[in-house]
């Protein structure tokens, strides 16, 4: 069991110097980011090592790098914005069925969504993402009122209701209230 365990710490420890690796290289050379947003396994891969990956260490890693890559390596906005829209194409589906080991995910989705807004990018389907982000939430409202259980593990809801939450800070003071 130990053998295993010492594995699983040097392919963590791999896994963080790879990726901080790749977050200098991209920093370096900036350009790079654009060709790597256009290749869909790229895309694949961002997401496999946020939420698909059995090690929490590597999915801690790579939420970390991959936030450092899209807010500090370039000075794109473009490239948050599309890292957003990745994640979201997938927190109903995939973050729902691995939920268990979700929490990088939703840490990662969270802090784009707060680099968002508060360097005042505009977030043009804010609204689409908040209304299903409310639809969730009450869901989870109505099988705690049916059941007394919400039907999802803790950290799924946390990581919706933190979603949420910075979603609401994209919108005029007046559509707050009305949330």
């Amino acid at each position: 069991a130990g053998q295993g365990r010492n594995i699983d710490i040097d392919y963590a420890r791999l896994a963080r110097e790879s990726l901080e690796v790749l977050t200098l290289a991209i920093a370096l050379c900036p350009t790079a980011l654009d060709s790597l947003a256009k290749d869909k396994y790229w895309h694949g891969f961002l997401v496999d090592l946020v939420l698909l990956s059995p090690a929490p260490l590597v999915r801690g890693s790579a939420a970390e790098q991959f936030l450092l890559i899209c807010t500090r390596a370039t000075s794109d906005s473009g490239h948050v914005k599309l890292m957003v829209n990745l994640l979201f194409t997938v927190v109903h589906t995939l973050a729902k069925e691995r939920a268990e080991q979700s929490a990088e995910f939703f840490l990662l989705l969270t802090r784009l969504l707060s680099y968002l807004s508060s360097t005042g990018v505009v977030l043009s389907n804010c609204g689409a993402l908040l209304s299903k982000q409310l639809e969730t939430l009450s869901n989870v409202r109505e099988s705690v009122m049916k059941t007394g259980h919400p039907g999802v593990i803790g950290s799924t809801l946390e990581g919706h209701l933190a979603i949420t939450r910075e979603l609401v800070l994209f919108l005029p003071p007046d559509r707050k209230l009305d949330i």
